[in-house]
């Protein structure tokens, strides 16, 4: 397998929300600890708000950082 070719890639997975503006027509959300090893950036809004206005960004636990350094740049 070379990295870029072929049918199956890895990295991150991102779920939009619907609309074009998200700070206007934030979504209501929850969320639930699967098996507590994972790492979550961004629960204490959910807990505070119950509604997010940003993309859902699903990777491993290493690459979080640079996705929450690429989804604030975006």
């Amino acid at each position: 397998m070379k990295i870029g070719e072929g049918l199956i890639r890895t990295g991150v997975t991102a779920i939009l929300p619907p609309g074009e503006n998200w700070y206007d027509n934030p979504v209501e959300t929850g969320y639930f600890v699967f098996n507590g090893s994972g790492r979550v950036a961004g629960l204490s809004l959910i807990d505070e708000y119950g509604r997010i206005e940003t993309p859902i960004l699903l990777t491993n636990s290493l690459s979080i950082g640079t996705v929450y350094e690429g989804i604030v740049r975006y």
